[in-house]
């Protein structure tokens, strides 16, 4: 029997192409949002950095809204993944506890660098409908509890009790800071891309969970 080319050996390449070029208004898409924030970032122009139709932007996606929710949605997944991988590895290993606590700073700003312009977009638009961020503060929610199986067996080497609480405002110390960075770069004492900025961040996160043995610190006096 003739095989059509209408069957599936046609469609992988057709399904990668479309693939492809989704990727590639997404990747526009979150360049204009850094360059030019969310407000001034337009389909015409993502569609052109893209080398694709406006048409098709708008087929595929509709909006900007639209495009910055899969920008999103895809962040959320992969961190996701990386929290599901990277608990049992810290559970495993019990690295000191300042390493795990620069860890996670050092996570969250290499995120900002290099998803600048999700991050933009996500604070500008929040400002106007919390509801955006809503997904990111679920992540955030859900590191915190995955994390508790870090912290509570090793309850110890802090001075307070409630370690989700010191977890939770370490975390919203540290997104507050490095957001604040992204939406007036002018006025921050340390630079989104000065390294100094990780160290900073550390201490205050151990503050904030009251880590009664910070040898890091202890080790650069």
């Amino acid at each position: 029997m003739a095989v059509s080319g209408t069957t599936l050996g046609k469609r992988p390449p057709l399904q990668s192409r479309s693939r492809e070029k989704a990727d590639r208004i997404l990747a526009a898409a979150e360049r204009l949002f850094s360059e030019r924030g969310f407000e001034h970032a337009h389909l015409e122009d993502m569609a052109r950095e893209a080398g694709c139709s406006v048409g098709t932007c708008y087929q595929r996606f509709g909006s900007k809204e639209a495009l910055l929710g899969i920008i999103r949605d895809r962040f959320c997944e992969e961190a996701r993944q990386r929290i599901d991988q990277l608990v049992p590895l810290a559970i495993k290993t019990q690295p000191q506890m300042a390493d795990i606590l620069r860890g996670v700073v050092l996570t969250v700003v290499s995120n900002m660098r290099t998803r600048t312009g999700m991050f933009r977009a996500l604070a500008q638009r929040a400002l106007v409908d919390p509801e955006v961020w809503r997904p990111m503060q679920e992540l955030g929610d859900y590191f915190a509890e995955e994390m508790q199986k870090v912290l509570v067996p090793r309850a110890a080497e802090f001075g307070r009790e409630d370690l989700n609480t010191g977890f939770r405002m370490g975390m919203q110390t540290i997104y507050g800071a490095l957001l604040h960075t992204l939406l007036v770069p002018k006025y921050m004492a340390i630079p989104l891309e000065d390294d100094r900025i990780i160290e900073e961040l550390r201490v205050l996160f151990a503050a904030c969970m009251r880590l009664k043995e910070d040898k890091a610190v202890s080790n650069a006096r």
